[in-house]
C-alpha cells in the first residue's frame, strides 16, 4: 500500500507506505488510516496514517474482496465489503457485523449520502 494518508475531509495529506502480502483491489478511508482487503486471499488489514497494521483479519467464508467502502464514524464506523456474492462488514475493530448474501455478484460499493427521510 502507497498513497497518502486520509486527511480527515475525504481527502489525502501525508505519504503512506506498507508492504502488503496481497494484492488490494481498493482501499477505503476510515479515520485515523485506511482499510485494504485482498482480491484473491481472504484478508484485510486497517493501516493506520503511520503505515502500521493496527487490524488483521482473516476470512473463512470469503474468497476475496471486489470493493470496499469505509464506513464513516457517525454510522458505527469500520467498512464493508463486496466479496462475489456477499455484502459483509467489519466494525473498527475488525470483528464481523451483521452483512448479506445471496447476490449474483457485487463489484462496487457507494455511499448514499441522501438525508434520511
Amino acid at each position: 500500500l502507497e498513497g497518502w494518508s486520509p486527511d480527515g475531509r475525504g481527502g489525502w495529506d501525508r505519504p503512506v507506505s506498507h508492504a502488503l502480502p496481497f494484492d488490494p483491489p481498493a482501499v477505503a478511508s476510515s479515520a485515523g488510516g485506511a482499510w485494504v482487503a485482498g482480491a484473491r486471499i481472504p484478508a484485510a488489514r486497517w493501516v493506520s496514517w503511520w503505515g502500521r497494521a493496527e487490524v488483521r483479519v482473516t476470512f473463512d467464508d470469503l474468497d476475496g474482496v471486489d470493493d470496499l467502502l469505509g464506513v464513516p464514524s457517525e454510522r458505527g464506523g469500520g467498512v464493508w465489503l463486496a466479496a462475489g456474492g456477499a455484502l459483509a462488514r467489519l466494525d473498527a475493530g475488525g470483528r464481523r457485523r451483521p452483512g448479506q448474501g445471496g447476490f449474483a455478484h457485487l463489484v462496487s460499493l457507494a455511499l448514499d449520502r441522501s438525508p434520511p427521510s
